[in-house]
């Protein structure tokens, strides 16, 4: 029976952000989802163990052109390529049309099969295909492969994403997959079969192909620690797409990137804004209040807008971006407080540290900056933090249990406060940090 392959390319405009709404335009974002598919979902295709009588058909849009096309054809030259354009469905004969009875495959840009998918899909299938029937098959299960290049398990409440549809009856709703069985029932008996499989994965990541995803994903996702095992079982971990994935991960510096964010105009985030700045600040000043602190080292102070409203005696913000603290001392130029991108000298009362933990990714830095951060400290030590044990699945995000790293015996954590904005479902307004408060014991 013949196997068609669906994927549709240039339907869009530009990726959408966590609110659906579409970003900036990109003139080059087309060719970006084909260059990942490409190095992605193309070799998926390939090292399939049952390719026999099988077609990779494109439903293409307005923003797919024909150098597109011809890039794609070069590429998968040993699978048979075919191209159809939106505006020609309805008037054009599809080539599942010239077939008495075939299997079609919904398979997205971002997506990946294990070698033995096809194969089990067609298997299962056959297993309740009678001639006349729709049967509607796929895999229930799978991995999110996120930007850090890490899995986490995923399901698919319907069986509609990585399905399969085998008929002798026509295929005309295969693009609308959420629609399938409302388009399918007036024609005969449609069969859903789940494939108990988890042999499917699929890049989760809107910045770099479209596909839709919850924002607070990323900070909730639970990684596996066997990710590579499981590429180098679905053959992934040697696409060209994972290798620059994991190249990127390598070469990571997050003292380059918070010097390239500020450069480029952008601030500190949202933590240091809005309800979630006022929250801090509210805990902070009255500590500083309660316990007489007058001096102040800020190990972290980003682009400064904290600083401006913590009351204190003495304050020094530290930030490795240099340009960073080029606009803290431009933004307070006819203040007393003090801004250095080196490691001070001077002790203080109090050292602080809010949302910075988590963006130390190499574990060298992170372990200096804790050492650092209660060296500085003659009384307290607050940390703003999470205090868990996974990757976030930012390039610039992971969390970290820091308690463990704290020498408890010179220090003693008598204060926990909950962040009073927890992260639920709102990343710009709610956060994953705590506070968490140290006193320096006193040494008899």
């Amino acid at each position: 029976m013949k196997k068609f392959i669906i994927t549709r390319l240039g339907l869009e405009t530009v990726a959408k952000d966590g609110n659906g709404v579409h970003q900036e335009e990109d003139l080059d974002y087309a060719f970006k989802v084909i260059e990942n598919m490409l190095d992605f979902t193309y070799p998926s295709i390939r090292n399939q163990t049952n390719k026999k009588d099988l077609v990779w058909c494109f439903y293409t849009g307005a923003r797919f052109q024909e150098h597109h096309k011809k890039l794609i054809s070069e590429v998968a030259e040993d699978i048979e390529v075919r191209f159809i354009r939106d505006i020609e469905f309805s008037s054009k004969t599809k080539p599942w049309e010239l077939c008495s009875e075939f299997t079609m495959i919904r398979l997205d840009a971002d997506d990946y099969m294990h070698p033995e998918l096809l194969d089990m899909v067609e298997k299962e299938t056959m297993k309740h295909y009678n001639g006349k029937n729709i049967v509607i098959c796929g895999p229930q299960k799978g991995y999110k492969l996120f930007p850090n290049g890490k899995l986490a398990e995923c399901e698919y409440p319907k069986i509609a994403l990585g399905l399969s549809i085998t008929s002798s009856c026509g295929a005309h709703a295969f693009h609308d997959h959420t629609k399938l069985r409302e388009c399918y029932e007036n024609k005969g008996e449609v069969i859903e079969v789940p494939l108990e499989t988890d042999k499917r994965l699929y890049i989760y990541n809107r910045s770099v192909l479209s596909h839709s995803f919850d924002p607070i994903d990323y900070k909730r996702a639970a990684f596996l620690e066997n990710t590579d095992d499981i590429l180098s079982e679905f053959g992934a971990l040697e696409t060209p797409f994972i290798k620059r994935l994991k190249n990127e991960q390598d070469k990571f510096s997050s003292k380059e990137y918070w010097e390239d964010r500020y450069r480029s105009g952008r601030n500190s985030g949202s933590g240091s804004y809005g309800r979630l700045a006022a929250f801090k600040l509210g805990v902070l000043n009255d500590f500083i209040g309660e316990n007489g602190i007058s001096s102040l080292l800020d190990f972290g102070c980003g682009d400064g807008n904290i600083a401006k409203d913590i009351i204190v005696d003495s304050y020094v913000g530290y930030d490795v971006s240099a340009k960073a603290v080029e606009m803290c001392k431009e933004l307070y130029a006819k203040d007393d407080k003090k801004f250095t991108n080196n490691l001070p000298n001077e002790n203080a009362d109090l050292c602080i540290s809010f949302d910075v933990i988590f963006h130390l990714i190499e574990d060298g830095i992170y372990h200096e900056y804790i050492k650092n951060l209660f060296k500085h400290s003659d009384k307290y030590v607050i940390i703003y933090s999470s205090n868990v044990e996974h990757e976030g699945s930012y390039i610039h995000f992971m969390n970290r249990s820091f308690i463990g790293d704290v020498d408890l015996n010179k220090w003693e954590l008598i204060k926990m406060v909950k962040n009073k904005y927890p992260l639920l479902d709102d990343p710009e307004n709610e956060s994953v940090s705590d506070f968490y408060i140290f006193k320096k014991r006193v040494v008899k």
